[in-house]
């Protein structure tokens, strides 16, 4: 139910009053019940932000409360029918009820009965509708996992994807503007690192795969998903976005090389802070073909001289220049700052094992500067950068326990 009803029950009620006032009476009741759907849909989907937001600022910055709806909640309590003239309506009342659940008692079940009486009554309401129903879900989810309730982080994800084939499946671009580029980036990225492949087929038609094949690996998901739904961002950064997740990939197959070719050349026009990742993650592949890669691996290094001591000190400087600018997206700054602690400290450990004669002499020293890098990786997270790390830890503690140092 829209404004616009309202809008038609009045009209239809104004054209009954031409052969007489009294011709209106029996317009007034759908008149009134068209104004109190209305009312309760707005008022819910206001209720509902409200609650999203108030996880992310103060209470007294929103300027609203509790009380802005009690009328609202007051009314639906009277007529309690209209929760089966209007779906809209009904769901609305479902994901407050989710959304009202304290952060430290919601549950994932809870999640999940809300999502399946989303799916049975979804299909009647409008298109505006089922992808907001979906996106305060997800949003929530989000904003429980920043929190630190990782169960929610998969199905935050899944959710997200599905409002993304909602929303652009029919070209939608014309009408919905250019789809978010950190949206993208999540449904590439963190879909590659994150989703099991046996909760695939519950995105499966986002990229038009029958529902029942399981035959698709996530990386399979994520690149179908980078070619369909790619054309729809801005063209601007379009070109890096595609090129960020064929170096993940690489990254993530251990292709350091290839990696580090793309890497070296990605920027995002669109975020100087995003663009700090590239940086960093060419330092994890210089790093790792500088202390275990091929022959040809560190021909290429010495030919174009790189050294992950000289890409250390480049990422340094960008994040010192960034903090200085003191320009918003402090979020991702901050995991990058927390990120160069972990690379100088590995990056020490491997330097001190280097010059050792004797690495096992001074494994309790590596220890010590490896703390960092493993209380990290204890914290889970860093769903790219930790089997990296781990690798590198494992490869270290062989060397240094065998007694041999490390061939550059």
């Amino acid at each position: 139910m829209k404004f616009k009803d309202v809008d038609l029950a009045f009209a239809n009620l104004l054209a009954s009053e031409k052969k007489g006032f009294g011709e209106g009476v029996p317009r007034l009741k759908p008149a009134n019940q068209a104004l109190d759907l209305a009312f309760l849909k707005g008022k819910l989907r206001l209720h509902c932000r409200r609650l999203l937001y108030a996880a992310q600022t103060s209470p007294q910055a929103l300027e609203i409360g509790e009380e802005d709806a009690a009328e609202a909640f007051a009314l639906l309590e009277r007529k309690k029918e209209y929760l089966g003239l209007d779906q809209g309506l009904f769901l609305y009342t479902n994901v407050l009820d989710f959304l009202s659940r304290r952060p430290s008692e919601v549950s994932v079940e809870d999640l999940q009965n809300y999502l399946r009486v989303y799916d049975l009554h979804a299909g009647d309401c409008s298109l505006e509708e089922q992808i907001e129903l979906l996106m305060m879900a997800s949003s929530y989810c989000i904003s429980l996992t920043n929190i630190g309730r990782k169960e929610f982080g998969i199905d935050s994800l899944l959710i997200l994807a599905r409002t993304v084939g909602l929303r652009y499946s029919n070209d939608g671009v014309k009408e919905e503007g250019y789809l978010s580029a950190s949206v993208f980036r999540c449904l590439t990225i963190a879909v590659l690192l994150m989703i099991p492949r046996n909760r695939l087929p519950e995105i499966n038609h986002v990229v038009k795969w029958p529902a029942h094949n399981t035959n698709f690996t996530v990386k399979e998901w994520s690149l179908r998903f980078s070619r369909i739904y790619s054309p729809f961002l801005d063209p601007k950064i379009r070109k890096p976005y595609q090129q960020n997740l064929k170096a993940a990939i690489l990254f993530q197959e251990e292709e350091y090389l290839k990696a580090f070719k793309i890497f070296r050349e990605l920027r995002f026009p669109d975020s100087q802070i995003l663009s700090l990742s590239p940086l960093r993650f060419s330092y994890c592949c210089v790093f790792s073909m500088h202390y275990h890669g091929t022959t040809a691996e560190r021909k290429f290094l010495r030919r174009n001289n790189l050294r992950p001591s000289v890409i250390l000190e480049r990422f340094r400087k960008r994040v010192a220049y960034q903090k200085k600018k003191l320009e918003g997206e402090w979020a991702i700054l901050l995991r990058h700052e927390v990120a160069l602690e972990r690379m100088q400290a590995i990056h020490k450990a491997y330097e001190l094992a280097n010059r050792s004669d004797s690495p096992e002499k001074v494994w309790a020293k590596i220890e010590e500067y490896l703390l960092v890098v493993r209380e990290s990786l204890l914290k889970g997270g860093l769903a790219m950068e930790k089997p990296w790390m781990q690798t590198q830890l494992e490869l270290l503690e062989k060397r240094c326990k065998s007694g041999s140092r490390l061939s550059l």
